[in-house]
């Protein structure tokens, strides 16, 4: 996965990473809910090529936000081109773009433009732990 590394180079701890590959079985959705049951999560960082469930999506968020466990997520397929390259590696639909940022916005989701910017957000505060619970669903 190509987040390991910008993740060490930025000395940030993952306590967990979870791919939910082609979501056959379970979808980014059960993992951000799942997330954010978990007392040991801090922050929840997500990367999605396309929201295949998205009722199980919102409910996962509505539950983050209930729960207080802040979410920063970065959702590829923002242009014409990207949506192309999304549905054709994953066959899932990437969706309109502002549909997807006022979604994001409505639950509280910081949406991040890069790898290297969603990390620069769920980075803990300076003074605060080295290595936070930070989750990662793919």
């Amino acid at each position: 996965m190509h987040l390991f590394g910008p993740a060490r180079d930025h000395r940030l701890g993952l306590s967990c990473v979870v791919t939910t590959g082609n979501e056959a079985d379970l979808n980014i959705g059960h993992m951000i809910g799942w997330m954010a049951q978990d007392p040991g999560t801090e922050v929840i960082a997500a990367y999605a090529e396309g929201i295949r469930d998205a009722e199980s999506f919102l409910a996962a968020l509505e539950l983050a936000r209930r729960n207080r466990k802040p979410v920063v997520m970065m959702k590829v397929g923002r242009s014409a081109v990207g949506s192309a390259a999304a549905r054709s590696h994953t066959a899932s639909i990437a969706g309109d773009d502002a549909v997807t940022d006022a979604v994001l916005a409505e639950y509280g989701v910081v949406r991040a433009r890069t790898t290297e910017e969603m990390l620069d957000i769920a980075r803990p505060p300076r003074g605060a732990s080295t290595r936070p619970a930070i989750r990662w669903a793919c």
